[in-house]
């Protein structure tokens, strides 16, 4: 098990298209995790949308057109302020650095094809991949798992762990 127990809330009669669903995941540690997927909301559109929040940093994608992607890093960035994403590229992989701004995506498949250039380097120099299948089914398993859980009217599962 990957210590994670997972119920989902807010399903409604069973997902139906204009809900917004919440999954809460508790780790053996005893922490949070609550993620909330909406596709099908009347709102515009914002795939891209994440954010993420950790005790000592936290990270917004751009909400529309003319946000950008900021974080706020305890002991970096001023008290109650944002910082632009883009003050950090130095700790982007070499390969994302030497790509000009003008030539990456803008839209959903962002960064797509620095993945796949990434897993064909594997393929060529016979490397582990960045995300092999290990951490695809471990990544895969809590959204699965959270079909259970709705089935179960809410209730927490437990989400399996994937190894070698």
């Amino acid at each position: 098990m990957t210590g994670l127990r997972i119920g989902m809330i807010g399903v409604g009669d069973r997902a139906k298209a204009d809900d917004t669903c919440v999954v809460l995941c508790q780790t053996t540690g005893g922490k949070l995790i609550r993620i909330r997927l909406d596709f099908f909301s009347t709102r515009p559109e914002n795939y891209l949308y994440a954010g993420l929040q950790g005790t000592k940093a936290c990270y917004e994608a751009p909400r529309g057109p003319h946000d950008e992607h900021k974080v706020h890093v305890v002991g970096v960035t001023p008290p109650k302020e944002w910082q632009s994403l883009s003050d950090f590229a130095k700790y982007l992989p070499e390969a994302w650095r030497r790509v000009p701004e003008s030539d990456l995506p803008t839209n959903f498949d962002s960064g797509s094809w620095l993945m796949l250039e990434d897993f064909a380097r594997c393929i060529l120099d016979d490397a582990r991949p960045p995300t092999d299948i290990i951490d695809a089914l471990n990544m895969t398993a809590p959204g699965l798992m959270s079909e259970v859980s709705i089935e179960r009217g809410g209730a927490p599962v437990e989400v399996p762990e994937f190894r070698l």
